[in-house]
Parts: C-alpha cells; structure tokens; sequence
C-alpha cells in the first residue's frame, strides 16, 4: 500500500535500507510467490514515474520491487565525494535485491540512453544469473514540480544529476547490450516513441538492431519522452509490458 503526496511516494519504515552508499527507498507490490519484476526510473524522476505500471503488475500476479536511485526521491543523496557511475548503480541494484530477497527478476528501466536503460543495460551485463527478462522504455521526462521539490528537499540530489551525466550510464553502452546479446536467457523489450525529442527514435532502433533477434521494438507512433505517463499512450504501454512479461512465462 502506498499513498501519493505532492507528486512524491511517501514510504513507510520499513520501506528504507541503508545500503553502504546511503538510505535506499523502496516499495513492493504484489503477492511475494508473484514472478518477480524491477523497476528503475530515470535520470531525475524519482520511482513516483512507475505509479501506473506497478500496481497494475501487482494486480496480475507480480511481485513487484520499485526504489530510488541514490540521490532521488526517499533515497539519501551521500553529497560531493560520490561519483554516480555504471559500477554504483549496479553495486545499489544488486544491494537492495538482496535485501528483499530476490535472487533474479525481470528488469524495466525507463529512458535508454537517460539513465534507468543504462543502468540495466550494465546490470544485466555484470549480473547475467540475476536477469529474467530486460524491457527497456522511453519516457517520463522530469516534470518542473518534480524536479524543483527535490532540488528543495533533498541535499546533493543537484550533484547526483550532473555526476550522473558525468560519470553514468548515459552514454557509451554499447559492449553492455552486446554481452547482453551474447546472453541466451535474456530477452529485451524495447518501448519507444517516434517523437521523443529527449531521446531521439534513431537510439532506440540502434539497440534493438545491437540485441538483434534477442529484442522487440515496439513503436509508439506520434509518442513523445512522457508516454509512461500520458493519457493517451500509458495503458498502450503497460498491456505491451505484461504480453512480454506473460509470454516468458510460457
């Protein structure tokens, strides 16, 4: 159970671990025999971006884990001696897995090339025995309110941006999605909309034509960088996600 406030999640006590980077926020959904899925958000919004596809997994049968990236949303941010690299993302994944318990699961992060993408891309690479299945999307660019409450509340959430632009998985993850095609029990989804200004069309179809036959495209026509969380494309979205997830379990 959750409850939303001021465009935020707000957590219950035993939804925070400290992990060795600092205060981890999380929040898990659906019955705990589900088939287990992770969510990761991208390079700003917190996990409040998943509002519309975690309890809809949950209601059919998965047991869903959703947190914030260090330096977002409930998650502490550590401050300036902490560079925000593929190698931290990773370590604060596999970290809080273990914490709840989840010795593999399907992987969602949103934004390719804008962080959540990038940050499973290196996941699956490092960790190949802890991967289902990978879906990679294209939304939810940061809202103003979003970004200006965090930038109010939460110390060091400017610096885990810009080390993350600097030193993250934005870019450059190329030899992460070819280990990934080399790997046979990993399939990848891959969700992205024509008109993404944020992240062009052309970066989603280089993916998929890395991942070959191990990956779907599926093209939302006309959709821009905040279909997860539009009105017109997120109930499109979320059925793609469950077919996929649905059909691995075939």
């Amino acid at each position: 159970m959750i409850t939303i406030q001021l465009g935020l999640m707000s957590p219950n006590v035993d939804n925070i671990v400290r992990l060795p980077f600092g205060r981890t926020g999380y929040h898990l959904f659906g019955p705990a025999e589900g088939v287990k899925i992770v969510l990761v958000h991208g390079l700003s919004t917190p996990s409040l971006i998943w509002h519309r596809i975690a309890p809809f997994l949950a209601e059919h049968g998965f047991h869903v884990l959703i947190y914030d990236l260090i330096g977002r949303g409930y998650s502490e941010a550590p401050g300036l001696q902490i560079e925000y690299t593929p190698d931290f993302y990773v370590t604060q994944l596999s970290l809080l897995m273990h914490h709840v318990n989840f010795t593999n699961a399907h992987i969602l992060g949103l934004s390719m090339l804008l962080k959540g993408g990038g940050i499973i891309a290196a996941f699956a690479a490092t960790f190949p025995q802890m991967v289902t299945q990978k879906l990679d999307s294209k939304p939810a660019s940061l809202t103003e309110k979003l970004y200006a409450l965090q930038a109010a509340s939460l110390p060091g959430f400017q610096h885990a941006v810009s080390s993350s632009i600097l030193h993250g998985p934005i870019s450059g993850m190329e030899e992460a999605f070819k280990l990934i095609a080399n790997t046979a029990h990993i399939k990848s989804l891959i969700i992205h909309g024509t008109d993404d200004e944020a992240v062009d069309f052309s970066f989603g179809k280089k993916i998929h034509d890395i991942l070959a036959e191990k990956s779907e495209l599926f093209v939302l026509e006309g959709a821009d960088h905040d279909f997860i969380v539009g009105e017109v494309y997120y109930e499109q979205t979320r059925q793609k996600i469950l077919e996929f997830l649905s059909d691995s379990q075939e």
